[in-house]
């Protein structure tokens, strides 16, 4: 699984930064306002019962999700006033009807009276004490509750929500929402974003959040220009999601995050070679999208000037240092693998003005018999015969009319 994750320590102090600065003000205006003001001792406050549900609250209905994606009053029975259940349905009446403060209020009550002895809504207290607090645009602090509820409550069915309800602020943080300070928003945020979405892809492997949230990662380090860790994180995506909804487009900005790594002839360009690969395939797996967005043979075309450029330029590196065997060797390399780019006329040129590079003499059309020369033909492999050899005329077994019999008996 894919991992940019920064330093625990870091991340603390990112969450804690805005936090310990605010109590430190907060700290010397207390010490100040105690310092100008008579001690005064509070009267005690008369203790009171917390609240519960009661039957003056109001009822809201309840409703299901058919199978054709259509909202219909469930016929779940109400659960009876002032039980727990009653209390958890009246607060999310309260939410539904934009009433995030009275909802916080209940909320606060309710899981402070049951997180020590237990209640099986306490889950689901949380969740809705988060959103009262996104509600009330107070994410941050939602956080903690979220996260109390994912550690607390693996096996809850509002797992997955709180994972998505953290993904959702940290696509808020990647977008420009920053943190509080003094009331104001004035702290970017774009790392606990990133390791919010990298937190979701590891508690739900496999799922269309994890999936989502790997593609917001890759597309945030993309955006800021940040090429090296945009292309390992959509080089994860493509190996955990080979068969994604976005990996058209995961493999698109693949290409151009490593043609965006080619810094120019001086630097390395080894990852060019990658990119021509991908290009192919590319190509060959989806041609519309690639003619659409340009990813073809006129960028091959570029990838190939650029490399015959970078060999151009070690060329010259070697000339200047006086090493004629180097530069010979890799001007004609240059000439070999990539002949029809500018950098290779340019090679020709040297290596002419140098005289490394000999005019080529055109083969002869015909040849000594008059007949048209054929490549690898017959012509070329035919051994030529000596008309003062008078071998001429005889056939393979040394056969003849009969002259070897007089030379026989002229032998002593």
């Amino acid at each position: 699984m894919y991992s940019t994750r920064m330093p625990k320590e870091r991340f603390n102090a990112a969450l804690a930064r805005p936090l310990c600065f605010a109590a430190l003000v907060a700290g010397s205006a207390s010490a100040h306002h105690q310092s100008t003001e008579p001690a005064q001792t509070p009267a005690p406050a008369p203790s009171a019962p917390p609240p519960t549900a009661t039957p003056d609250d109001p009822v809201f209905p309840s409703y299901r999700l058919t199978d054709r994606d259509r909202w219909v009053e469930s016929d779940e029975q109400a659960p009876p006033p002032g039980s727990q259940a009653a209390e958890i349905r009246a607060i999310r009446g309260l939410l539904a009807d934009d009433n995030a403060n009275a909802a916080l209020q209940r909320l606060n009550d309710f899981i402070l009276r049951y997180e020590n002895e237990g209640s099986r809504y306490l889950d689901e207290a949380l969740l809705l004490r988060g959103d009262a607090k996104v509600a009330r645009d107070e994410e941050f602090d939602a956080l903690y509750d979220y996260e109390r509820l994912i550690r607390g409550f693996p096996q809850s069915p509002h797992f997955v929500t709180a994972i998505d309800r953290e993904t959702r602020i940290a696509g808020l943080y990647l977008d420009g929402l920053k943190l509080r300070l003094f009331g104001l928003r004035l702290i970017d945020a774009e790392d606990i974003a990133i390791e919010l979405l990298l937190r979701a892809q590891e508690r739900l492997p496999g799922s269309a959040i994890a999936e989502k949230a790997a593609l917001r990662v890759a597309d945030y380090y993309y955006a800021k220009r940040e090429m090296s860790l945009a292309r390992d994180a959509y080089e994860v995506y493509l190996e955990n999601y080979p068969n994604g909804p976005n990996r058209i487009h995961a493999q698109r900005r693949l290409i151009y995050a490593d043609m965006a790594r080619f810094k120019g002839p001086r630097y390395d360009g080894s990852a060019l070679q990658d990119v021509r690969l991908r290009i192919q395939d590319f190509a060959e797996r989806y041609p519309a999208e690639a003619a659409a967005s340009g990813i073809n043979e006129g960028l091959i075309a570029r990838i190939d000037e650029s490399t015959a450029a970078q060999l151009l330029e070690s060329a010259t590196w070697y000339l200047t240092r006086d090493d004629e065997p180097a530069t010979r060797y890799v001007l004609k390399r240059l000439i070999r693998a990539h002949p029809d780019t500018i950098s290779a006329q340019e090679a020709r040129d040297i290596m002419t003005a140098r005289g490394w590079l000999l005019p080529e003499e055109p083969e002869p059309l015909f040849d000594e018999t008059g007949a048209i020369r054929i490549e690898g033909g017959a012509a070329d492999q035919a051994q030529p015969l000596d008309p003062a050899d008078g071998s001429q005329g005889e056939s393979d077994d040394g056969a003849d009319d009969g002259s070897n019999d007089e030379s026989g008996s002229e032998q002593p």
